[in-house]
This record gives structure tokens, sequence and C-alpha cells, in this order.
């Protein structure tokens, strides 16, 4: 029981094990390059350089049962850190999006933990 409650213990107390990510805003329209922000939580103290954000492989498309595309492949990452609030991630694209709906995997590995995100974005037509 005590090797129980050390182990549940030692899970809690390490906030790399908790990475995750808030709600996406979306910043661009139909027709137009992407822009989206999402926050990331649990990366504690970590550096950009320790933090290693990209489009996951095709093994782990299959296994999450997301579709590929090559256009996932253009999608760029940017931290950006704003106060001691939480960094956000920038996901931009260099074309415009075509396609209403966009499905992808993130793969987000720091030196102690990684996390298979799947994100999906219905992009609005732009305003009249």
């Amino acid at each position: 029981m005590k090797q129980l409650l050390l182990c549940l213990l030692l899970l809690a107390s390490n906030p790399l094990l908790a990475i995750g990510a808030g709600t996406i805003t979306v910043h661009s329209h139909l027709g137009q390059p992407l822009m989206l922000e999402m926050p990331l939580r649990g990366l504690g103290d970590l550096t950009d350089e320790q933090i290693s954000i990209a489009i996951a492989d095709l093994a782990d498309y299959r296994k999450l049962g997301v579709e590929f595309s090559h256009s996932h492949q253009q999608l760029r990452f940017a931290l950006l850190r704003k106060n001691d609030s939480d960094p956000l991630l920038l996901i931009t694209s260099s074309q415009p999006i075509i396609e209403p709906y966009l499905d992808f995997v993130l793969h987000i590995k720091t030196p102690d933990n990684q996390l298979l995100k799947t994100v999906t974005v219905l992009l609005d037509t732009p305003p009249l």
C-alpha cells in the first residue's frame, strides 16, 4: 500500500506528465492561410529548445484513425510566450486552406514526455 501511495505521489508531482492543449482560437477563414492559436499546458520551465512540435508520422495517424493529407506538411508551428501564462502554440500555413474541415495530428515531445493530439478545425467563409 505504501508503494502504491508513493507511486501516486511521484506521478502527481511531475508536471511534465500532464502535457495538454487548451481550446483552439481560429484567426483565419476558408481560402486564407491558416492561423490558429492553442494554449499548451504542463510544460513547466522547459525552454523552446526542449519542446519539439511537428506533424505526427503516418503510423500515428493510422493509430488514431485520422486520414493523412500531404497538405498537413505545409503547417508551421511556433511557441509564443506572453508573461507568465501558458505558452501559445501558433499554427500557420503558407498556402490558403481550401477545405472547410481540417483534421491533423500533432506530435509534441519534451525530454520526459510526449503527446499525440488530434486537432480538428472547421473554417468559416470570410465575412461579407
